[in-house]
């Protein structure tokens, strides 16, 4: 993308980043491109997407409306008689990210948008009723939720400078609330974290909470945030077993499956936070352990073939006596929710992230071998704010080698001269408009599109299929003026199906013959 930007010059910097308070590279997005990973699995759209605690279609006047209603989706306390109000509302808005990341088109970015507005303007998640890590983690799940779609919008450029100034108005007093809990102070200085110390303090609440500042962080430029979550990810390491085991998740008994799972989504993702935000956390090797996150990885995968290996921890039974399972820490219960084929409990979000970021490591081939995927629809995000299996969860293999056969045909066509279709990407149209205009600019042709004419076509046509007319620009947004003087030019651009690389070669040609 660099190489285009400096190709074309800044009108296509203008149209790429109009829509970004911060504009980032391409390669700083917190997400895979659509090419490759990202929005392409259709369970995670909004129509298939299964529901716990909400009907199949939620209203936005009706979760203004119990919003308003429920006082404890205000002033959180975790495990209150009433939690389910909460879940309603943050499965509504998970639900919309999903759809969005399935389809990142302008009608489900608005959508996504007014749901996130809608319960920020209302204060929903926007106080504790005890400043403490436990009723802090409904604000960080919920904050993980807006700061992810804000990065999902972002990437597509469906984020205004005036969206992101009231997402960040909105966060900001939510964040400083998390920063004031005195653990999270603690925390802030390391004085609770002791390498092979004490179960409790650091882990995945102290994970999470780093979590949330690495993305606040990488959101809002935030460097010390960021590196935080850094700093965080690599005690982890150094706290890690002999045999490679994250001992304080997997001491919580017939649990131990669950806060691993949840520890390890936690850490994965700080590491990607950190590697789009400049750094390399995620090869840090400890000079403590000797280990890396792989190692932690592996000893999980082996836990999952072998449970003895978890047992040997989990009989610990830390922390679970409010549970169930208490007093039976050979219980499996959560061992089955990672190797059956549902996706329940989140029990398998980490694996996505790290399959996409380690495809051809060993531990990702053993871990395809135990863990089942494509099954069904997570119902739950396990504290980190969004479905890694909508994100991160990739195509089922046949349909990604369709796909890389498709691009390669697309390729080679290119190559010879033939037709590619009509590739309204938001890139190539981005090309194509900028190669337009500079041509149109040298001749010194008017009635050319405005800006805002262009960034209106260009999200009216990415992802369209079908061959447009007058009438479909016109409903676009380009005014009769417009159209007047440049229809010709306009229809062929966006009809043009030889390429953006072609259509600039040509584009000289084709301006004296229609301008």
């Amino acid at each position: 993308m660099a190489s285009i930007v400096r190709t074309f010059g800044n009108f296509l910097v203008l149209i790429l980043t109009v829509s970004a308070a911060h504009a980032k590279a391409e390669n700083a997005s917190i997400f895979p491109s659509s090419d490759t990973v990202l929005g392409v699995y259709s369970h995670c759209s909004l129509d298939t997407y299964k529901y716990q605690y909400t009907d199949t279609d939620i209203p936005l006047e009706r979760l203004g409306a119990h919003v308003k209603m429920h006082e404890n989706v205000r002033t959180l306390e975790l495990f209150h008689i009433y939690e389910n109000a909460y879940y309603f509302v943050m499965e509504s808005i998970e639900a919309r990210l999903a759809g969005y990341a399935s389809e990142p088109t302008p009608s489900s970015a608005t959508e996504l948008k007014s749901y996130l507005k809608v319960a920020l303007s209302n204060d929903f998640a926007s106080d504790m009723k005890v400043y403490d890590n436990d009723d802090s983690l409904l604000m960080k799940n919920f904050m993980l939720s807006v700061l992810y779609s804000i990065e999902q919008l972002q990437a597509h450029g469906h984020l205004s400078i005036e969206d992101l100034a009231f997402f960040r108005g909105e966060l900001e007093s939510r964040y400083q609330k998390i920063r004031s809990i005195p653990a999270s102070k603690e925390l802030d200085k390391f004085a609770s974290c002791q390498v092979g110390e004490n179960i409790f303090g650091c882990q995945n609440h102290s994970y999470g909470y780093a979590h949330v500042r690495a993305l606040y962080g990488h959101s809002f430029e935030g460097h010390e945030d960021v590196e935080f979550g850094e700093a965080m990810f690599r005690f982890a390491i150094d706290d890690l077993s002999e045999d490679g085991a994250l001992w304080r998740e997997a001491s919580r008994g017939a649990w131990s499956w669950k806060y691993t799972a949840i520890a390890l989504g936690q850490l994965l993702s700080i590491s990607e936070i950190s590697r789009v935000s400049g750094s390399n956390v995620v090869e840090y090797r400890s000079p403590i352990s000797g280990y890396t996150i792989h190692d932690a990885v592996n000893f999980y995968l082996r836990a999952i073939a072998d449970p003895e290996l978890m047992f040997r921890y989990a009989k610990v039974d830390a922390g679970v006596e409010h549970y169930a399972e208490y007093g039976d820490h050979t219980n499996l219960r959560f061992h089955e929710l990672i190797v059956g084929d549902t996706e329940k409990s989140g029990a398998k979000n980490w694996f996505y992230l790290y399959r996409m970021l380690f495809p051809k490591h060993p531990n990702t081939k053993l871990g395809n071998e135990l863990i089942p995927l494509f099954k069904m629809r997570s119902i739950d995000s396990s504290h980190m704010g969004f479905l890694a299996q909508c994100l991160y969860g990739g195509r089922p293999e046949d349909v990604a080698l369709k796909n890389k056969n498709r691009q390669a045909q697309i390729a080679t066509n290119a190559l010879q001269g033939e037709k590619v279709g009509y590739e309204r990407t938001r890139e190539s149209l981005s090309v194509r408009f900028s190669c337009l205009l500079n041509a149109a600019k040298t001749m010194n042709l008017e009635g050319l599109p405005s800006e805002q004419e262009v960034r209106l076509m260009i999200d009216g046509l990415e992802g369209n299929t079908y061959s447009r007319t007058k009438r479909h620009l016109a409903k676009l947004g380009v005014s009769d003026s417009t159209m007047k003087s440049s229809r010709k030019l306009l229809l062929h651009l966006v009809n043009y199906e030889w390429g953006a690389e072609k259509y600039c070669a040509t584009i000289d040609q084709t301006v004296q013959r229609l301008g």
